[in-house]
């Protein structure tokens, strides 16, 4: 009879009939909880207030916050702040609107301001509004920019008759008096040329809240809830779809209209906030709530409210939010400043199973099997990802296996207190199912077990097998990996191949091992991926050269025959194979922290029923594929600022130096936000109109010492985080004069001047010449006179 062998294995098959000789069953969970992933900016990132209420991104791509400490612009490195001392009449600004790169709000004592070219500017009729408002003994709920900047105000009103206000092209303030009746509580109106706005009216003689609004030339009426009499209408927001209300929050339920009627309905027993509810993606919502709760995030499915959900704990009150435009979810929260949500539909599952490391990821009998490096073992429902059982194991885990019947749980050796009964055999690695038939390796052993009987076991020398870290079973063998190389076994002869018959220079440890088609493909622990031929040469190499994350791969997962995916420790590759009978072509995709990993260091992946499970080093996340978006919005670009010689320089005044202002420092701003504190530019400076080739840059900062004299033109382009550049590149020309002894007109003068001199020169030696020559004509003439007259 076969000996049972130190150590643990389990394979979990038809039936779970000996788990608990091993596991504790600790409790059992029926509900779901998916949190965002998110990046928390604060005053510690430079935001003046963690008391923050709404967020806008601008048409050039600059985030904007509104605060009770002013007004922040977010580059995606620094929030520069505008605040009383700027101009604003008060600190505290609760709504932000952009229209023709102003940033337009107004402040608590209502003031109508806005915000350009980095100067805060009071409309001439800002008063005006914040006297007729005063009057109506009212405050604005919120307002709306038209393209030839006309104006429309929504009013919170304490009195009849009701308004809302209107500056027209002249900036006139007019009257506009609401379609309403007797019972309306909240209106919703419009103008063409405006966005949809909504206005309240407190009304004490009644606790019900009426809507009305203005579709078709007809107005409608619905109740929407009950409030609280002599309150009026406490708390509330609405989402607008074609100038109709379809979702409506209001005190502590919210609801699904379709028309005039409430079709559906949910409750929770937080008080919602005032005007913090928005869509963040087609039927997707989100509702801030008080109290410190964190946020309702819930599906439009049709009429109906789904997949409700209110675990995002961390994400306390939040107030407002926005979707910028590379799809990543801005939020704000009364107390913790701003969150930035990068992936939205990315979700960690670490309030379930905790932010362990993730020992290994398997699909058995339609359920999720995960386990930890803190010995726990969960089940997972693969619709609702609810947690059907959790199991607390007493060892160690290494791996999971296993095919679809059958569960294999890579643990350490068992102690002496348990059961004999339980099958022990310890291994390392993964084990090969096929069938009832499981092949594993110990150290120096391979074992064939059939039906849970050990009937072949392979015991080679210490010396001639090292540690084995995987195995796989292909044709007629077991390639084993090791932590130097690739070791083969004849299942036929049962015996290992000699060397000469592998290849012996594979001199890296191997994590993983599948086939691809004809190929063998090798998980390696710094030469990235080995793809073999049957006759098991190198015939390719997926490294970080050609696309790779990172040459440490830690596990593979084949979706199909097209898609590979790669766990390394710097994110998750996804390898499309392009299919070609000649060559081994293939395309890469980056997933890392940017697409919203909660870790890049990542164990281990899995796609099962379009939904891709990651295992990180911080615990489990997933998405479904098919809400899987790259970042394919090309990044703005900006020349923040220029520091000539250590005097900043206005780059649209002053574009002329002297030849000793000749150091120049470029700050650039790249607007993206994927990868807030890692950057990637590119930029070239181009010389008296002779090309050159663009230089990467991973900072946001660029220094050019002493510029010789000439025409430049400095161009540069920001990189996003799935490598898209900007459209077109921001651009400085400039010119360096030389000194003025290398200028031409210097040269010219001095040339000019030598050649005057010696002119002068030459002049006078000929002049002097001429005068000798006289002379001495008439010293002759005279002596030959003298001679004469003797």
């Amino acid at each position: 009879m076969q000996q049972p062998i130190k150590g643990a294995r389990f394979v979990i098959d038809r039936v779970y009939s000996h788990l608990f000789v091993f596991l504790l069953i600790v409790l059992s969970f029926h509900s779901s909880a998916q949190q965002f992933i998110y990046q928390n900016l604060t005053t510690d990132d430079g935001l003046p207030s963690s008391e923050c209420y709404d967020v806008i991104q601008d048409k050039k791509g600059y985030i904007w916050v509104a605060t009770d400490k002013g007004v922040a612009r977010y580059n995606g490195q620094a929030f520069k702040v505008f605040d009383i001392t700027d101009g604003l009449k008060s600190s505290v600004v609760f709504r932000l609107v952009e229209n023709k790169g102003r940033i337009w709000f107004f402040t608590y004592n209502k003031y109508l301001q806005y915000i350009e070219n980095d100067s805060v500017v009071t409309p001439n009729y800002s008063l005006k509004i914040k006297n007729v408002v005063d009057s109506l003994f009212a405050v604005v709920s919120g307002f709306s920019i038209s393209d030839n900047n006309e104006i429309l105000i929504s009013l919170r009103q304490t009195f009849p008759p009701w308004f809302y206000l209107k500056i027209d092209s002249l900036e006139n303030l007019l009257f506009r008096k609401i379609p309403t009746t007797e019972y309306t509580n909240i209106n919703i109106m419009s103008e063409k040329g405006f966005g949809t706005l909504y206005g309240d009216y407190i009304r004490e003689e009644t606790s019900k809240i009426n809507l009305s609004y203005l579709f078709q030339d007809e107005l409608h009426h619905l109740n929407i809830g009950q409030g609280f009499k002599g309150i009026g209408v406490p708390s509330y927001s609405l989402v607008i779809d074609d100038k109709r209300p379809c979702v409506v929050a209001l005190n502590n339920r919210v609801y699904v209209v379709n028309g005039n009627a409430k079709v559906d309905s949910i409750y929770t027993n937080t008080v919602l906030t005032h005007d913090a509810l928005f869509k963040y993606a087609n039927n997707d919502f989100i509702q801030g709530r008080g109290e410190n709760k964190g946020p309702l995030t819930f599906t439009l499915d049709g009429d109906s409210i789904s997949s409700l959900d209110s675990t995002n704990y961390d994400l306390k009150n939040i107030s407002g939010g926005m979707i910028d435009r590379e799809n990543s979810l801005w939020l704000t929260s009364l107390q913790e400043g701003v969150f930035l949500v990068k992936n939205p539909f990315m979700k960690s599952l670490n309030n379930l199973l905790g932010a362990s490391e993730i020992i290994g990821i398997h699909v058995v009998n339609k359920e999720l099997w995960v386990a930890t490096n803190t010995n726990h073992l969960y089940s997972l429902d693969l619709i609702d990802l609810s947690i059907k059982q959790h199991l607390i194991l007493t060892h160690r885990v290494f791996n999971l296996g296993g095919t679809g019947k059958s569960l294999i749980i890579n643990t350490k050796t068992k102690p002496k207190e348990y059961p004999k009964q339980l099958y022990l055999s310890d291994f390392s690695g993964n084990a090969i199912c096929s069938g009832d038939s499981i092949w594993f390796a110990r150290a120096s052993n391979l074992f064939l077990e059939v039906n849970g009987s050990v009937v072949d076991r392979s015991h080679f020398s210490t010396s001639t097998i090292p540690t084995i870290k995987c195995l796989y079973k292909w044709r007629k063998y077991i390639y084993l990996g090791s932590l130097n190389g690739l070791i083969k076994y004849s299942i036929e002869e049962k015996d290992l191949l000699s060397e000469s018959d592998v290849n012996s220079n594979l001199n890296v440890r191997i994590n993983t091992i599948i086939d691809y088609k004809d190929k063998l493909i090798l998980a390696t622990n710094g030469k990235g991926l080995l793809v073999l031929d049957q006759n098991d040469s190198v015939v390719a190499v997926i490294d970080n050269t050609n696309g790779l994350a990172s040459n440490f791969c830690n596990s593979l997962f084949k979706q199909n025959d097209s898609t590979l995916w790669v766990s390394t420790n710097k994110g998750l590759n996804r390898i499309n194979f392009i299919h070609s009978s000649d060559s081994f072509s293939f395309t890469t995709q980056l997933i890392n922290r940017s697409n919203g990993l909660i870790s890049e260091e990542v164990t281990h992946c899995l796609v099962v029923n379009n939904s891709l499970f990651v295992g990180t080093k911080k615990g489990l996340c997933y998405v479904d594929l098919r809400n899987m978006k790259f970042n394919n919005t090309p990044p703005k670009i900006y020349i923040e600022r220029l520091v000539v010689s250590d005097s900043t320089v206005n780059i649209r005044v002053k574009n002329k130096f002297r030849y000793d202002k000749n150091d120049f420092g470029f700050t650039l701003s790249g607007l993206t936000y994927k990868t807030i504190g890692k950057y990637g530019f590119k930029y070239r400076l181009i010389k008296d109109g002779e090309p050159n080739n663009y230089v990467s840059l991973n900072q946001p900062f660029l220094q050019f010492a002493d510029l010789s004299p000439g025409v430049y033109q400095f161009e540069v382009v920001a990189v996003n985080n799935n490598g898209v550049s900007s459209l077109e590149p921001a651009t400085y020309n400039f010119t360096i004069f030389p000194p003025w002894w290398n200028t031409w007109w210097f040269r010219t003068l001095y040339i000019g001047g030598a050649l005057s001199l010696l002119y002068s020169f030459l002049n006078y030696r000929y002049r002097q010449k001429k005068a000798r020559d006289e002379l001495n004509l008439t010293t002759k003439k005279l002596k030959q006179k003298a001679l004469n007259a003797q």
